[in-house]
């Protein structure tokens, strides 16, 4: 079997060999745009599950394919020019040729900076970029009460990381605790404040009006004490994996849950709302390996963040976490993390329109 990526089309196409798909897709709850969807094929060695894409990023007219582990400290980038046309296409497919290979440079020392002595570093969980510079988010384990930005300025095809201007961020805590396997994995651009949003995995804090889910950071990185924080209207059920900037100020997040973090993630917060009708396939032994995910779309007002549902991505265990705007459509990639999911490809979706 190919890798492929998936693309959502238009309702209003042909639907044929998609009805058995769009049975299964579809989420009937106000909020939601009827969606389909068509394979596209990803080639080797892109799709390769070792490389376990955690974000992407656009940067001087190309799509940068962030790895959560660049061991070989090196990734993919592809032209916007050609995803914009190869989606388009009946077949779409891109081809070998069409990425090219960009290198990291620096990441040892950075990983030393963060490390500090000790095993900390748990790769690279965010990304956006602002002119030529690209930021990245950098999450590490429960024994340490921060995770980190940093960033790094693209030369030609190469990204030069700055291993000497790292900001800690403080991780969001449940009950007094750091929560396990988690950190900063969505990074966007604020343009309205000309500032980095950062905002944690976990949202679902029990006092929303005094717990930060997130913080504000000026470009130039600069120390703790001008980080502004977000907090949010409501908790937003399961995990926020990452977030895009859109034309008009609005955000696209996605929202993931996998069920080997139950019990992480309703330690949080018990009470946290869920979001389908049938919320208790969510809370019984039965169902604590599903999976859901969906697109939001978010608003940042005054320090606080507000969300409303856009699209379901759907019932599967790909473990999305990468999402980028492409003129008006968004572009969605899985960590594939084949030792843990079991898969052997990458997988992407192109939605639908959506309003800018």
């Amino acid at each position: 079997m190919q890798p492929f990526l998936l693309v959502f089309v238009p309702i209003f196409e042909p639907m044929r060999m998609y009805t058995h798909l769009l049975q299964a897709l579809f989420l009937l709850l106000p909020g939601f745009y009827l969606f389909a969807q068509k394979p596209v094929t990803l080639p080797q060695p892109i799709a390769n599950a070792a490389e376990e894409y955690s974000a992407l990023a656009t940067i001087k007219k190309q799509i940068l394919l962030i790895p959560q582990y660049p061991d070989q400290q090196k990734t993919w980038s592809i032209p916007v020019k050609t995803v914009q046309k190869t989606i388009q296409q009946a077949s779409p497919a891109f081809t070998t040729e069409a990425f090219t290979e960009v290198t990291l440079q620096n990441l040892p020392a950075v990983m030393a900076r963060v490390n500090l002595g000790g095993n900390f570093y748990q790769g690279v969980e965010g990304a956006v970029a602002v002119n030529n510079t690209l930021f990245l988010s950098i999450e590490t384990d429960e024994a340490t009460d921060s995770c980190y930005l940093v960033k790094g300025y693209k030369q030609q095809q190469h990204i030069v990381l700055d291993a000497a201007h790292i900001l800690a961020l403080p991780k969001v805590k449940c009950n007094g605790k750091v929560v396990n396997n988690a950190g900063y994995e969505s990074l966007t651009y604020n343009a309205a404040t000309n500032q980095l949003l950062a905002v944690f995995e976990y949202t679902n804090v029990p006092d929303v009006t005094q717990t930060p889910i997130g913080y504000l950071a000026d470009t130039l990185l600069s120390p703790a004490e001008n980080l502004t924080p977000v907090y949010i209207q409501q908790p937003i059920p399961f995990r926020i994996t990452d977030l895009c900037a859109g034309k008009n100020g609005q955000f696209y997040g996605i929202n993931f849950w996998w069920g080997g973090e139950y019990t992480d993630y309703f330690t949080c917060n018990p009470q946290t709302p869920l979001p389908v009708k049938d919320s208790a396939q969510f809370r019984g032994p039965a169902q604590k390996l599903s999976c859901y995910g969906r697109v939001l779309q978010l608003q940042l007002d005054n320090q606080q963040l507000t969300w409303q549902p856009l699209q379901e991505i759907g019932y599967d265990c790909y473990n999305w976490e990468g999402i980028i705007s492409v003129k008006n459509r968004l572009l969605v990639i899985t960590d594939a993390n084949k030792g843990k999911y079991l898969e052997k490809t990458t997988h992407v979706i192109v939605t639908d329109p959506v309003k800018q």
